[in-house]
Formats: C-alpha cells, sequence, structure tokens
C-alpha cells in the first residue's frame, strides 16, 4: 500500500515534532512543583501515622549505630559494678579514663540524642492532633506517654555515662541551642522524674498481644525509682518501686528471665523487641536477632561481649543455702 503525504501535512508534523521535543528537554518539566514536602499536618493528621512516628522513637534501640544498645546499656551497669574487663581489651575502662575521641560512646552521644529528637517533635504534634480530632485522646495520650518514657530512658544512659547532659525538650530546629551547656547530673535525673510522672499518668500496666514489647507504668515506675536512686532520695525511690507491686513477680529459674521463650515474662520491665535467638551482641554485630533487656546479665549467660563478671563480683552474692 503507498500512502501519500501532502507537503503542508508534514509541515505540521515537524512543527509538533519540535515542540514536544523542547517541552520534553524542558528543566521545569522535570522539576515537582510541589515544594513544601511532608508536613506535621500530613505526618500527624491520622491515628495510623501518629502511632508509626512513635514506633519511629523505638527504632531509635534498634537502628544501625548499635551502639547505643551495646554501650549505652552494658558499660554502665560494668562501671557501676567495677566488672568490666571485655575479655582484655579496651583496658582504659578499667581506670575509668576513657578518651575522648572513643568512637562509641560518640555514637551512643549522637544516637540518644538522635531519639530525644524523635520524642520530643512527636510530642509537641500529638496533642494539636488530638485537639484537631486526628486521633482519639486516649490513645493519643498512651502515646505521648510512650515518648515520655523513652526520652526518660535515653537521658538516664546519658547522665548515667557522661554525668551532666544538655537538657533539651523542644524538636531540632527553631529555638533550640545546639550548644547548649551541660545542665548537672542531679538536672537530668531530675528531668527524667518528670517525665516518668508524665507517663504513669496515662500508661497502661499490659498490652494486649499486639503491643506486647511497648513501654508501661511499670516501666515508667522502675526508671522513676532509679532515677530517685541516683538523686539520693531514698524515700521517693521506694515508693516509685512499691507502686509495681502486684504487676510483676520473680521468676522460679533466674536463667529463664533471659530465655528466649519467654520473651516479655513476668519479671520483663522493658525489652528491646528482636527477632531470634541465633545472634550475639558481640563487637561488630549489629543483626537485630537477640533478645535482651534494660538489665542483662554476665557474659557467660547472655553471650554478649560486654558484660564480664568479675571473680569479686560473684564472691559478693551469698552462698545458695
Amino acid at each position: 500500500m503507498k500512502i501519500n503525504i501532502k507537503n503542508s501535512n508534514l509541515g505540521s508534523i515537524g512543527l509538533l515534532l519540535t515542540a514536544v521535543f523542547v517541552i520534553g528537554c524542558s528543566d521545569e518539566y522535570l522539576i515537582d512543583k510541589k515544594l513544601d514536602g511532608i508536613t506535621d499536618a500530613t505526618v500527624y493528621g491520622s491515628k495510623e501515622t501518629i502511632v508509626a512516628v512513635v514506633n519511629g522513637v523505638y527504632d531509635t534501640f534498634q537502628s544501625d549505630q548499635d551502639e547505643v544498645i551495646i554501650k549505652g546499656i552494658f558499660y554502665p551497669q560494668n562501671f557501676l559494678t567495677q566488672d568490666y574487663l571485655n575479655v582484655g581489651a579496651d583496658d582504659f575502662f578499667q581506670t575509668f579514663k576513657i578518651p575522648t575521641v572513643f568512637g562509641a560512646f560518640n555514637k551512643m552521644w549522637i544516637q540518644n540524642y538522635k531519639g530525644i529528637g524523635r520524642a520530643n517533635t512527636a510530642l509537641v504534634n500529638i496533642e494539636p492532633a488530638i485537639k484537631a480530632g486526628k486521633i482519639e485522646a486516649e490513645l493519643g495520650n498512651r502515646l505521648k506517654g510512650e515518648c515520655y518514657v523513652i526520652r526518660g530512658m535515653l537521658y538516664s544512659m546519658l547522665a548515667t555515662n557522661f554525668a551532666g547532659v544538655p537538657i533539651v525538650l523542644l524538636p531540632p530546629g527553631g529555638n533550640v541551642d545546639a550548644f547548649a551547656p551541660r545542665n548537672t547530673q542531679n538536672q537530668v535525673f531530675e528531668q527524667v522524674v518528670l517525665d516518668m510522672q508524665e507517663a504513669v499518668k496515662v500508661l497502661p500496666w499490659e498490652y494486649d498481644a499486639a503491643n506486647k514489647g511497648r513501654v508501661t507504668k511499670g516501666t515508667a515506675y522502675a526508671y522513676m525509682g532509679n532515677a530517685y536512686m541516683w538523686l539520693k532520695q531514698y524515700d521517693k525511690a521506694i515508693e516509685a518501686y512499691k507502686a509495681m507491686e502486684g504487676y510483676y513477680q520473680l521468676e522460679p529459674n533466674f536463667l529463664d528471665v533471659f530465655a528466649y521463650k519467654n520473651k516479655n515474662g513476668k519479671e520483663s520491665i522493658f525489652e528491646i523487641q528482636m527477632y531470634d535467638q541465633s545472634g550475639d551482641l558481640s563487637w561488630g554485630r549489629n543483626d537485630n536477632v537477640s533478645n535482651i533487656q534494660s538489665f542483662n546479665m554476665p557474659n557467660e549467660i547472655n553471650g554478649g561481649g560486654y558484660a564480664a563478671a568479675s571473680k569479686t563480683y560473684y564472691d559478693s552474692f551469698e552462698p545458695v543455702i
């Protein structure tokens, strides 16, 4: 079949192709006209996204910066009990003369404040979302309580490791002073108490199976008591701990506290939720597979790399009768 195309038609086709070519190659054509990005109104516009934001606060404990888990939990415990040996490495820990260039502590500082920033952002934005009807008050207040507890936990770790640190209670940017001076250690633990006091007002003692692992009223009371101990306000610490009576029981076999089959058991105050029993927490490992808790057992029991109990610590226990 023969097709005849007149010259006038060819000219029209040429102009059309030229126009398409010009438009297709224009930089403006490739630029997204929506410049405002994801706003607070979008993120805090529904129950689902608000819950996701708070889940991101929890993710502070499971980030690629594994130092917040390993160093932030194991190191201070061993400092307090003077058990830190680390299989002969990092000898400066035995004298508490830790160099300022030590990467583990630097990363722990950064990761803790990253989590604090996330909690601060959520706390500022959830309340307006409740008032706007974007989320039910009961759930919104509970999520705020969870943020208060996690922020208090992170400040507890910072104060335990670094003594006084800057107290930051607002989201990053804005009026936040990036070079704020350090508060005293007591002031930090006083802030932890305030956070936990807010949390116990709205948190439940336990959750259904779908929400297992979230911080509870018991978590808040436990860290409140710990903060009071640091402040040497022992009567208040006892009061906080007594509030937990009836909600927690001892395991008949104390090793079951850390057994994989017994995650979130009846002694559990707070556990970092991870996936299976095949991993460990030794140096360089970050496979998110170990089930660990805020208060952990020595290296010989839990398989981790940072809690080797000394003979002095072992001998300090009373013999079994």
